[in-house]
């Protein structure tokens, strides 16, 4: 997530304990909707990769007025990944910045859908957890309590702390049938 700003996405920490850096490709544009960063994604680019982790990509699609392309977009991405048979981790796009996320409700709908039709695609429940935090106010891990700002140290982008979390929900989302042998 975040493209690795302000520290290590939680795929890249995955990918660490299993690959050396080389072997990781990260393909990603600050601030641009998922559906223009797919435009630039070849299927030379998939092909040699184990997993694919976009557990971010349509954040930025949530903030344009139609998903209706950036739906288009993400059936394009399962059915590549489907037919390279290549494991497919996407995320539920958060509520982070109210009242200018009009298209929340249908791109989380649309990604909820292509997880649960394609046994090859996985959805990382984001908004669920994030609500969660909200409501607790903070979030618990290995015995201590960490608040947003702990979390997310500048309002959007993930700090070490929620790195390493996410990392950790994120092996125990994929494996072990999505992990390579």
């Amino acid at each position: 997530m975040s493209a690795d700003w302000l520290a290590e996405s939680p795929g890249r920490k995955l990918a660490l304990r299993y690959t050396k850096p080389h072997h990781i490709k990260t393909i990603a544009f600050g601030g641009r909707p998922g559906l223009q960063v797919l435009k630039s994604v070849t299927k030379a680019d998939l092909e040699d990769r184990t997993i694919i982790i976009g557990v971010d990509l349509f954040f930025w699609d949530s903030t344009l007025p139609s998903a209706d392309a950036s739906i288009k977009a993400l059936h394009e991405l399962v059915k590549q990944t489907q037919e390279l048979d290549i494991p497919l981790v996407l995320g539920e796009i958060p509520e982070l910045i109210p009242e200018r996320q009009p298209s929340l409700a249908v791109l989380n709908q649309a990604l909820s859908k292509v997880s649960s039709i394609h046994g090859h695609c996985h959805l990382m429940l984001f908004n669920q957890l994030m609500h969660q935090i909200l409501e607790d106010g903070h979030l618990h891990i290995r015995g201590r309590n960490y608040s947003i700002p702990d979390l997310v140290p500048d309002g959007l982008h993930l700090g070490e702390i929620a790195g390493e979390f996410l990392a950790d929900r994120l092996l125990s989302a994929i494996a072990p049938p999505m992990l390579p042998s």
